[in-house]
């Protein structure tokens, strides 16, 4: 099917340029109800995805699709011509492929049954240790050989893999059950971070089912940690990135100090083609562009203007590439100064709602705490709204650090005068 397919792109004189990601994808999925296996099983997929792009009236449109190996030479022709047919649909501004690039391969594959083995071994692990009780779990396995091949003769192969865990646990008082389900993804198995989260969502389970209700302290710091700390600086990445620049989403300017007049710690962050926990990494991205780290804000101050090789072009700026990992710098505050009284931490929304172009942020507490006096006490219900363009002047970070995908950075945050909406009078 490669061979066929990239003859038939080549020769088809409507196509200017193209590109295709060749992936096949081994895996390995197990289901407990418990401690009893209650399915198995192995597959493996191969297809390709396809972009491909026609100029036409001084204007550049793109189309894509998927190739599998069961589609005859008939199928691609009529899977090429509705493609190109759908890209002399689009007007956008005129914008080319980047240069041919040699990448060094990436190869990060594992034995995904050796790895499947491992947490599910783990996770048995910590159910007895920290005396939690598991309704059920799914874990898949992933491991990807890929091949990007562009008409401007990049031609790269690298592997990488993936693993997913889903779990429902339980808890009771006595006198109402709780079930909380958690999921995670990771491309490498760190025991010592998985371990913080496996003990988490068993306390959890526990507090949640004693919690009290959230009391209306109209404005509180706010504390977060884990993903919600990746969702909010999903923020900084909208913000600085060419597409939300020249779409004009983005209040950010090249050299502005985005923090100005700070108080707490300055946010500075990279993004880069790899980090440890990634599911993303790759060595180039969907057009071609060889991939490195790139510094984005420093200090508070955004620097560089990131993104895909398109947007870069209408603003005239490097082309970085279309990078998908977030690396920020760690801040200044040991957990305990985080974690000091007069605040709320929120471990669990029903919903963390964050608007990336305004900046606002939200959710309906389904789990947190109330830290007064030294002491933690479980809440629930009520909600938390902010906007972090509007707070990041008082902004803690942790020294600590978390890696998860596509994110590396504090494992908990500080954030000052949070709106704190509760469902009984403080």
């Amino acid at each position: 099917m490669e061979d066929i397919l990239l003859h038939l792109l080549r020769t088809t004189p409507q196509i200017h340029e193209f590109s295709v990601q060749f992936r096949q994808t081994d895996s390995a999925e197990w289901f407990y109800i418990r401690h009893k296996l209650d399915q198995s099983r192995r597959k493996s997929v191969k297809y390709g995805f396809v972009k491909v792009y026609v100029d036409h009236d001084g204007k550049r449109g793109h189309a894509e699709f998927i190739a599998y190996p069961s589609h005859t030479e008939e199928d691609l022709k009529t899977l090429i011509g509705d493609a190109v047919a759908s890209a002399k649909l689009i007007e956008n501004q005129a914008y080319v492929l980047p240069e041919k690039a040699e990448a060094t391969p990436l190869l990060e594959t594992v034995d995904r049954i050796e790895l499947g083995k491992k947490i599910i071994d783990f996770t048995f692990a910590m159910e007895a240790k920290y005396q939690g009780e598991i309704n059920s779990f799914e874990v898949f396995t992933n491991t990807h050989a890929i091949r990007f091949v562009n008409s401007n003769q990049t031609d790269v192969t690298y592997g990488v893999n993936d693993a997913f865990l889903e779990m429902i646990v339980n808890a009771n008082d006595g006198e109402k059950e709780i079930e909380l389900m958690r999921e995670w993804r990771f491309a490498s198995f760190d025991p010592r971070q998985m371990e913080i989260r496996y003990e988490e969502v068993f306390r959890e389970a526990r507090d949640r089912a004693s919690a009290m209700p959230t009391p209306d302290l109209k404005k509180a710091d706010l504390i977060l940690g884990g993903e919600n700390v990746k969702e909010l600086f999903g923020i900084y990445r909208s913000a600085t990135n060419a597409n939300s620049i020249f779409n004009k989403a983005s209040t950010f300017t090249q050299g502005q100090n985005v923090q100005e007049n700070a108080v707490g710690d300055k946010v500075s962050f990279t993004m880069t083609d790899r980090l440890v926990a990634s599911c993303a990494n790759a060595p180039i991205d969907e057009d071609g562009v060889l991939l490195k780290p790139v510094k984005i804000l420093d200090q508070g101050v955004f620097t560089t203007i990131w993104g895909e090789s398109r947007y870069c072009q209408y603003l005239d700026v490097p082309i970085t590439g279309n990078l998908k990992n977030m690396d920020v710098a760690s801040g200044s505050k040991s957990l305990s100064e985080i974690e000091r009284s007069n605040a709320i931490e929120v471990l669990d929304f029903s919903s963390f709602v964050v608007d990336e172009t305004s900046g606002d942020f939200g959710g309906e507490i389904r789990l947190g705490y109330l830290i007064k006096d030294g002491v933690k006490t479980a809440i629930s219900g009520g909600s938390i709204n902010g906007n972090l363009l509007e707070l990041h002047r008082n902004i803690e970070l942790s020294v600590e650090r978390q890696d998860i995908d596509r994110f590396s950075g504090p494992l908990k945050i500080r954030i000052a005068d949070v709106v704190v909406s509760g469902i009984k009078a403080a």
